[in-house]
């Protein structure tokens, strides 16, 4: 997966999104507590993430993202249970559905599959 995009206006600039995604997380010391990912997220960021800031996370959307390994989401189940809300769309996954009773007490819970 290419985690690089760029930007319309200017000369073309290459970011490494993953990256600046990480720093981000590092600078607010794990203690945010929504976060959207869009096209870029990753079983490793992923992981990054529920293990950076595990008692915080309250919102959590995913969109268009790579393929997910159903281990990595068993364990965003298990370590973000403060959980309220969980946006799933338009993401690979094997069997995502074996899942969902995990979640099935979250006040929001929407998966989106095209």
């Amino acid at each position: 997966m290419n985690n690089h995009t760029s930007f319309m206006f200017g000369p073309p600039l290459l970011y490494d999104i993953v990256k600046m995604c990480r720093r981000a997380i590092h600078r607010s010391s794990s203690s945010f507590v929504y976060i959207n990912i869009d096209y870029f997220c990753d079983n490793e960021l992923l992981k990054y993430i529920t293990n950076s800031s595990a008692g915080f996370i309250r919102h959590l959307s995913l969109f268009n993202c790579g393929i997910i390994n159903d281990a990595v989401l068993c364990e965003v189940a298990l370590r973000l249970p403060v959980l309220e809300e969980l946006g799933i769309s338009m993401c690979k996954f094997s069997s995502i559905y074996s899942y969902t009773n995990s979640w099935a007490l979250l006040p929001s819970f929407e998966i989106i599959q095209i």
